[in-house]
This record gives C-alpha cells, sequence and structure tokens, in this order.
C-alpha cells in the first residue's frame, strides 16, 4: 500500500501539478516542482500513518522517506536537465522519457526498502504464486483500487506523453491542411468555326485552419479507455469499430503519406497500450474478486 500510494502521488506530481510551461522549463521551475513532490509526499505518508496504525509509520520514517525522495528526484530531474541539451536520434527524448519515470520508480522502490520496512521480495513472491499458480490476488481493497487508479493514469496520461514522444509533434502544414480547391479557367475562340485550342489554367488552393492539438489528445484519452472497457468486458471485435472511427474522421488526409504514416502509428501505439493495459486491469479485477 505504501509504495502504491507513493507512485500514485508521483504520478499526479509529474503529469497533473506540473504544467507544459513547467516541463518545458524546467530549470526555472524546478523548486516549485520539488515543493510540489514534498508536499505530496508527506501528506500520503502522514495519511497512512493515521489511518493504518498497523503499519508503524514514526514522524521521523515519515520526514527522512520524503527528503530522500525530493532529493532523488532533484538529481534525476538535474540529470535531465542536463542530458537533454544534448541532440540525438528523434526518439531521444522518448528514451529520455522512459529512463527519467524509470529511475523515479526504482528510487521510490529504494526509500520504501530502506526508510519504510517494505518488504518487495515477499511481494514479488506472492506476485509470482498470483501469476504461475492463478492463486487469488489477496490484496486489501484500498490497495487494488490504488492500483487501478495508477493503470487509469498510464493509460491516459502517461501513454499520451510516451506516444508524443515517439511519433513526434505533427508538422504544421499536417495538422492545419483541410482540403484543395481547384479553379478551371477555359479559354476558346468566340468565333466557333475556328479551330482553336483551349487554354486550361487550374488554381490550387490549400485551405488551412487553426487546429487544438488537445482536442487529439483528449480523442486519444477516450480511445485507450474505451478499449481498456473492452477488453475488460470481453467485447473485443468493438476495438475494430474505434479504428475504423478514427480512420474515417481523418479520410480525407490519408492522401497525403506524412499524414497517414503519423496516423497509422499514432493509432497502433495508442492501440497496443490499451490492449495492454485492459489485459492487466482485466487480471487485476479477476484475481482481486
Amino acid at each position: 500500500m505504501i509504495f502504491l500510494s507513493l507512485i500514485l502521488a508521483h504520478l499526479v506530481g509529474d503529469f497533473y501539478l506540473q504544467t507544459r510551461t513547467m516541463a518545458a522549463h524546467k530549470s526555472q521551475y524546478l523548486i516549485r516542482h520539488l515543493v510540489h513532490h514534498l508536499i505530496l509526499t508527506l501528506f500520503v505518508l502522514t495519511l497512512l500513518a493515521l489511518a493504518n496504525q498497523r503499519l508503524h509509520l514514526s514522524f521521523f520514517q515519515i520526514a527522512c522517506a520524503s527528503l530522500m525522495i525530493v532529493l532523488f528526484h532533484y538529481g534525476i530531474d538535474q540529470g535531465k536537465i542536463i542530458v537533454s541539451k544534448k541532440h540525438g536520434s528523434p526518439l531521444y527524448p522518448l528514451y529520455l522519457f522512459v529512463i527519467d519515470q524509470f529511475l523515479h520508480v526504482a528510487s521510490i522502490m529504494f526509500v520504501c526498502a530502506f526508510f519504510l520496512n517494505v518488504n518487495f521480495p515477499a511481494y514479488f513472491d506472492r506476485l509470482s504464486a498470483v501469476i504461475k499458480k492463478g492463486l487469488p490476488l489477496q490484496a486489501a481493497p484500498v490497495s487494488v483500487l490504488l492500483l487501478l487508479a495508477i493503470m487509469l493514469i498510464v493509460a491516459t496520461t502517461v501513454s499520451g506523453h510516451f506516444i508524443r514522444f515517439l511519433v513526434g509533434m505533427i508538422p504544421d502544414r499536417l495538422s492545419l491542411s483541410e482540403g484543395k480547391y481547384v479553379l478551371t479557367n477555359q479559354e476558346t475562340g468566340s468565333d466557333a468555326s475556328r479551330n482553336t485550342s483551349s487554354l486550361q489554367e487550374k488554381y490550387t488552393y490549400l485551405i488551412n485552419k487553426k487546429s487544438d492539438r488537445t482536442r487529439g489528445v483528449t480523442i486519444g484519452y477516450f480511445e485507450r479507455l474505451l478499449v481498456i472497457v473492452l477488453m475488460a468486458s470481453g467485447a473485443y471485435s468493438g476495438i475494430a469499430f474505434i479504428a475504423a472511427a478514427k480512420s474515417i474522421a481523418r479520410f480525407k488526409q490519408m492522401d497525403d503519406r506524412d499524414f497517414a504514416e503519423y496516423f497509422l502509428l499514432g493509432t497502433l501505439a495508442s492501440m497496443f497500450i490499451g490492449v495492454v493495459c485492459g489485459i492487466v486491469i482485466k487480471f487485476i479485477i479477476s484475481r482481486a474478486l
């Protein structure tokens, strides 16, 4: 419960309390970001200590654990600021994002094991027995709710960042393209008896429309949530309907090969994440009940 609570607090602090401006200018807003994490960690651990006396969490443990998590977070973010200044492959931001989140989770595990008396080997043994032998999860309802909340955040906000780094930002010429109008001006001779060749001129106009990218992000969230619901309920055929609906909405823009590849990669990545999260959530629910 302690580890799941701290992971949930980390996700809230990193993906909801940290605005886009703070993320883009991390060096300027790093202290404010760390204060958010410190307050969240202290609040979560204090709430756990008051709600569950069997955890035996003292104020000294809570203070040390909160301070260590913030210090680890500071070191990881500072390292990311330095490394992000270097230029690499197009997937370089994706690698940084994955490594950054992995290090944060590892640091939380370290703090839980050495400061909060969390017995991870026992948890791993029980999880292995649940997966291999099909035993019930035997977890407290609060832990199950925390795990489901974490999975939903991973399936929406975290995966949204992952997909954005994977496919990159859509170019303006693709995101704003609404279609083309072709005007034809045909001139012929005034005398029909004359054999004059017609002159045909075509003018092509590209009509642009300002696009709100937040709508695409929201669509991605609902798409993955629907896939999770369909996976959990066993209605697998409905997933094809979601993909077809997205394709119809972007049908005209599919003529552009660059956009088609961008759309296909983003859709496949979103569907894959939704299916994986749906399998995990279905497994959790089936073993918890």
